[in-house]
């Protein structure tokens, strides 16, 4: 059995326990979940990663919207999944990665012959990958207009 955890509501729920007795909580919540017993709001119980009735989480929809490859949905989920982020978390990372490697040669040689299979994305951590220097978004610029209208290097 696999559990998806709300870290935010999970933390709100552990405000109304002294400090000190906190990890015991913790400890009895995840035993009693693992011997099928416990219910807590911040836990989903997650039965199967193969969706039912080709029925996938918002955020893993999004991911599938925007990635440029689209084989082996099924498989992609499942690495979707498996990751210790947040679906949210998890979709910011790769949605802003996707902004530039969507530009990489590679990615646009051949039809997008050498762009990877989703499932593979998600389980390389691609969107971990460094940015290359010409595409990054957040990297000051070389050269500057001045007033005149000359570029100028800083």
């Amino acid at each position: 059995m696999r559990y998806i955890i709300d870290t935010e509501d999970m933390l709100e729920d552990l405000k109304d326990i002294a400090p000190e007795k906190r990890g015991e909580y913790l400890r009895v919540a995840f035993r009693s979940l693992h011997e099928g017993k416990g219910n807590y709001p911040w836990v989903t119980k997650i039965k199967s990663t193969t969706p039912k009735n080709g029925v996938y989480s918002d955020a893993f929809e999004s991911f599938w919207q925007e990635y440029p490859k689209k084989v082996g949905k099924g498989g992609a989920f499942k690495s979707w999944l498996k990751t210790s982020y947040s679906q949210v978390e998890l979709l910011q990372l790769c949605l802003k990665a996707l902004r530039w490697q969507k530009q990489l040669d590679q990615w646009n040689k051949n039809n997008g012959e050498f762009i990877p299979n989703p499932q593979t994305y998600l389980n390389q951590c691609r969107w971990e990958d460094d940015c290359p220097p010409e595409l990054n978004p957040d990297k000051e610029p070389e050269y500057y207009t001045d007033i005149d209208g000359i570029r100028r290097k800083k």
